[in-house]
């Protein structure tokens, strides 16, 4: 659940809530450098928005638009993992690559190109040595070394059908056919229920973030997760967050979601100016039981 809001209007505030978040953790996890894809009409490719990917004339809208959060997110996450001592720290990177892909333009187009973190990602990550990792996919994973969107709601679907399959989704979730389709639904605490999975249905961004979390404690034991997103997508980061726990018992204790303004920013102050923090906490109970295997990966 969400136990506080903060408004951190200076990096000092936001390192401090950082702090606070990730006392008595033992593995971190911060995603950082989000970026979206945007398809170039006159190469028929699709490209990274990323500032220094983007170098034509052409790309100058969208560069102003959205290229900047990525490197300016993915240096600010960098720093504050590299601040915290005696925990295992990964960075992890989430492509938004279906929202601006047109209809019809294969995006494993754009994975099996870019088969490295960009170079200016990459110099980032080595000037804070060794003590940061980067957490990626199978090596031999599509979208290696990013997570992509679309992946990991698919992944979230295989999820949920394994839990419905053995038996083993929580007792607040219920599972029916809908015509030809089977729907899961799981209720609050005040007994509404939302639909949470459908056979003939991908999912939508709040899945994804459950299996984000998924994979982020699964992968590394993660126990405290840090998310650097874009501040229009809250209502379905926080609920995703919240999904992961509740559906997928993922057994993180402590997230911290982080919204920035994404649109033409252009400093980490144009950042901090519209930044709104989430802290949602965990039974422990549920963390343990985890990692003992509660819900295998």
């Amino acid at each position: 659940m969400i136990v506080s809001r903060y408004h951190p209007r200076t990096e000092q505030n936001l390192a401090t809530l950082v702090e606070e978040a990730t006392r008595g953790a033992r593995s971190v996890v911060i995603q950082a450098g989000h970026f979206l894809l945007h398809y170039d009409a006159q190469l028929d490719r699709l490209l990274p928005c990323i500032a220094e990917e983007l170098s034509e004339p052409r790309h100058d809208r969208f560069r102003h638009e959205a290229g900047e959060f990525p490197l300016l997110t993915w240096a600010l996450g960098l720093e504050l993992l590299a601040s915290i001592p005696r925990v295992a720290k990964h960075v992890m990177t989430v492509v938004n690559d279906w929202q601006y892909v047109p209809k019809g333009i294969d995006r494993k187009r754009f994975y099996a190109t870019y088969r490295r973190l960009p170079a200016s990602y990459r110099e980032m990550l080595d000037n804070v040595g060794g003590s940061v990792n980067l957490l990626t996919p199978p090596i031999n994973a599509s979208t290696h070394p990013f997570f992509g969107e679309m992946n990991l709601r698919n992944q979230y679907k295989r999820t949920v059908e394994r839990l419905i399959k053995s038996g083993t989704l929580p007792p607040n979730s219920e599972v029916r056919s809908h015509g030809a389709d089977l729907v899961c639904n799981l209720r609050d605490w005040l007994g509404r229920e939302q639909e949470v999975y459908c056979s003939n249905k991908t999912g939508d961004c709040a899945a994804e973030i459950a299996q984000m979390l998924r994979v982020a404690r699964t992968k590394v034991g993660c126990d405290c997760f840090i998310n650097f997103y874009p501040a229009v997508c809250q209502n379905l980061v926080e609920a995703g967050t919240e999904l992961g726990e509740h559906l997928l018992r993922n057994g993180i204790p402590t997230v911290l979601n982080v919204g920035f303004p994404s649109s033409a920013v252009a400093t980490r102050d144009d950042l901090l100016a519209g930044c709104e923090c989430a802290l949602h906490r965990f039974p422990r109970e549920t963390a343990i039981q985890s990692a003992k295997g509660g819900v295998s990966g």
